[in-house]
Order: structure tokens, then C-alpha cells, then sequence
């Protein structure tokens, strides 16, 4: 089931033991082949990101599961004192999965890996290419879902067809004393039946792969309509008159709610880069900011309306968001930027590019549409 990480695991393992046996290397393999086949849970994953990122508030079951795996297969598996193995196995389980193949657990999962180190809160060790593999995994899946190769084949569809069944009526005579199978009304009827069954599924899948086609050719559509207006979708004005710090925001925000098919559109760094140009006024160039200015350049309707609230748990995996939460549970204009930093550890002042930023809001907004099509 991992056969690019197998060929890596004791090179990656040896970030936790310098000096691992066979017999290790071997259980410890089995242990994350059972994780995947098993657990099919979102929330398991993002708890098991968290143990990745070195985040301590994690859920004590979906800890006890993941521990109980290796336990299994190694009775020796220590249980204490085990915080740098447990992040090493959490990181090559992340990259196991998305190497796995495609789901909507995987699409969540890739996203909440991209965007919860945004602001360099965590130390991670980078050996293991967990976030690499998630950008990897975006590119690979955006491509494949987006290829129009599935469009209906006509020449499948005339094949299609449902001939008239033909009753032939059969002197009493020429019956044989035991129907054979062929003879046999039931038999006849049934495989009629199957084969309209077959031809109908057939049908069905084509429909399902043009429907998909639809939705994404719209998609397309509907982007390009919004880049060529020039127009923020959430203040109602040309992004020029709200400016580029504003935008940061509202581009990343207004593309994800354009986008319906998971994981979400392959292009959107020219397309969030030229939004952004357009609301500049230094010649194109793109100012820094921080994700504390970009949020307070928001007026509270904005923020009101982008804030998502019950999912505290979550919002680990996106600052942008957390941000909002915090600048609303403050009065107006109050520096929220101490609160932020209790929740998440992070500096919300934190200098990036207004690109970045925008890249940002778009991706934790796209991972809170795949986490919803998930099964909890």
C-alpha cells in the first residue's frame, strides 16, 4: 500500500531511531497499512496532523487509537516519554495517506497540512515532506478531476440500446417434458432484466462524468466572469476602490466561494495575483501586510459574514478565520492580537506577502468546504 514511503521509511524513521532493526521497520510499516485502511474518519486525521505540528490538545481517544496500532504489531512500543517518535510516525502516516489516492478526506486533509503552519507557529522537521506532499496532492487531484477525458463517448452510448424482447409462442407439442434453461420464460425474463441493468448503470455513469464536466466548465466560467469585472463580490465595488490590503482577503475569499468541485481549482496563484494587481496602486507591485492588518482593513459585515463559529477545534488549521473569530469578540477596533496568540501561539502581525495572504484565505476556506463532505 506505500510503496514510495516504504522505499523512504527507514531513512525517515531514523529521525526517531538512529538505529532501527528490520523487524521495527517492518512493524512499524504494517501498523500505518492498517491506520489507512482503517480509518476513514476526518477528524482521526486532523488529530493526527496535530500530533505532527507537536499541537498537545489532541483528542484522547483518536491518540490512544493511533498509539494502539503500533502496539499491536509491537508489544514493545513504548507508551511514555515517546513525543519525537510520535511526530515521526504521525508525519509519515499524513504522507502515507495522500499517497494513498484520491478522497474527500484526503482533500481536507492536504489543505489543513498547507495552511496550519502559515505563520511559523510550529517546528516542524522537514525531512518528512508532509506539506510538500500535500501541495503534490492538491496539483495531482485538481488535474485529474478537471480532465475532460470523461466527456460521454457517443460511439459508447450507441451501444446503448434495448432491443424489443421477442415472445415466440411454442406449440405444446414441441415442449420438450423438462424445460432446458434456455426455454425457461423466467430465465429469459431475468436476463433481460440484467442486461437492462447493466445498459442502465452504464447510462448512469455517463451522466454522473457529464454532470461533473458541467459543474466544472461553469466553474471555469463563472471565475473568468469574475476576473474580468474587476469587481469584490462582498463590498460590491471595483477592487481598486477597496484596495489591495482589503483584497488580500476578499480575492482569496470571493475565488473559494466560486469553486464547488473538491479540492478546488489547479490555477488560482495568476488568478489571486491578478485581482491583486488590479487593486494596487504602486504599479502592480504587491505590498506586504500581515493577517492582523488585512482583517482590521474589514468592515465588521465582512467579518461577520466570513467568521465560522462552533468548530473552536478546527480553527488550529486556519489562522485567517481564527483572526476573524477573535476581532469580533472584541469592540471595534480593539487589539485582538493578544487573544490570537493564546489560542494558536502565533503572531498575528506576523509580515507576509499580500499574495500569500490571499493564497492563504482561499485554501482555508477551501478546506472548510471539503472538511463538510466528509464523514465525521
Amino acid at each position: 500500500m506505500m510503496n514510495y514511503t516504504n522505499s523512504l521509511f527507514a531513512d525517515w524513521y531514523r529521525e526517531a531511531d538512529i538505529q532501527p532493526t528490520p523487524q521495527i521497520i517492518t512493524s512499524r510499516i504494517d501498523s500505518i497499512n492498517s491506520i489507512i485502511e482503517k480509518q476513514k474518519r476526518i477528524n482521526f486525521w486532523l488529530d493526527i496532523a496535530k500530533l505532527y505540528l507537536g499541537y498537545n490538545l489532541v483528542d484522547n481517544e483518536s491518540y490512544d487509537v493511533f498509539c494502539s496500532y503500533f502496539k499491536t504489531e509491537d508489544p514493545l512500543f513504548p507508551l511514555l516519554e515517546n513525543e519525537n517518535l510520535i511526530r515521526v510516525l504521525a508525519a509519515i502516516c499524513l504522507f502515507s495517506k495522500l499517497d494513498n489516492g484520491s478522497s474527500y478526506e484526503s482533500d481536507a486533509l492536504s489543505m489543513a497540512l498547507i495552511t496550519s503552519n502559515f505563520l511559523n507557529q510550529f517546528t516542524i522537521n522537514n525531512k518528512i515532506p508532509v506539506r510538500e506532499k500535500a501541495l503534490r496532492y492538491i496539483e495531482k487531484d485538481s488535474i485529474e478531476y478537471r480532465k475532460l477525458t470523461n466527456i460521454i463517448d457517443s460511439e459508447l452510448l450507441k451501444k446503448i440500446t434495448f432491443e424489443p424482447v421477442k415472445i415466440v409462442e411454442q406449440k405444446e407439442e414441441d415442449s420438450p417434458l423438462i424445460p432446458s434453461d434456455l426455454d425457461d420464460p423466467l430465465t429469459s425474463l431475468n436476463n433481460v432484466i440484467k442486461s437492462i441493468v447493466k445498459k442502465v448503470d452504464l447510462l448512469t455513469e455517463q451522466l454522473h462524468d457529464q454532470k461533473n464536466i458541467n459543474a466544472t466548465l461553469l466553474e471555469e466560467t463563472n471565475i473568468l466572469w469574475w476576473v474580468f469585472g474587476e469587481t469584490s463580490t462582498l463590498y460590491k465595488k471595483h477592487v481598486k476602490d477597496i484596495g489591495v490590503i482589503s483584497t488580500a482577503f476578499t480575492a482569496g475569499y470571493e475565488l473559494a466561494e466560486l469553486i464547488d468541485v473538491s479540492p478546488g481549482y489547479l490555477a488560482i496563484n495568476p488568478i489571486i495575483k491578478k485581482m491583486l494587481k488590479l487593486s494596487s496602486d504602486l504599479d502592480g507591485n504587491l505590498p506586504d501586510s500581515s493577517i492582523y492588518e488585512v482583517i482590521n482593513s474589514l468592515s465588521e459585515e465582512i467579518r461577520k459574514k466570513a467568521s465560522i463559529d462552533k468548530v473552536e477545534n478546527l480553527l488550529l488549521f486556519t489562522p485567517v478565520i481564527l483572526g476573524i473569530n477573535k476581532s469580533l469578540d472584541l469592540e471595534d477596533g480593539a487589539d485582538w492580537s493578544p487573544l490570537f496568540k493564546k489560542s494558536c501561539r502565533a503572531d498575528s502581525k506576523t509580515i507576509k506577502n499580500t499574495l500569500q495572504i490571499a493564497v492563504q484565505v482561499y485554501y482555508e476556506f477551501q478546506f472548510f468546504k471539503s472538511y463538510n463532505l466528509c464523514s465525521l
